[in-house]
């Protein structure tokens, strides 16, 4: 639990960076609409929810998802949080935005797992490098 809540704080606190590197305007509520429907794949979601054992055990993940690169994932975040904004709360929008972030976390995770930098991560915490 304490490895997953540092990982989704490192997520979370990654996108701000990723975002101002992304566009330089809000997106057009026609974009907003257009985006969210198509990324809203509900049947993408549940394979990889479903997955995720699988995904963890093998280090690769063979679902929809999987294609899409982080860089790309943090790019979505952030057009859905705008146009989270610009539409006072659209929870399509919250929806898709939610959950690409925890599919960063959980791609955050694997890699520190994997790399076995899980103790390395936690010495330099409680010295208070963050």
């Amino acid at each position: 639990m304490r490895k997953m809540s540092v990982l989704l704080f490192l997520a979370l606190a990654f996108i701000p960076i990723c975002k101002s590197q992304s566009i330089a305007h809000a997106p057009t509520l026609d974009v907003c609409k257009a985006d969210a429907n198509l990324w809203d794949n509900q049947g993408d979601f549940q394979a990889y929810k479903d997955n995720r054992t699988k995904i963890i055990i093998a280090g690769r993940d063979e679902t929809p998802l999987g294609r899409i690169s982080t860089n790309e994932l943090v790019e979505r975040t952030s057009e859905m949080a705008d146009c989270y904004e610009e539409t006072d709360g659209g929870s399509i929008y919250f929806i898709v935005r939610d959950f690409y972030e925890g599919v960063i976390a959980d791609r955050y995770e694997d890699f520190i797992v994997r790399h076995h930098l899980v103790d390395q991560f936690d010495r330099e915490d409680k010295e208070g490098k963050r």
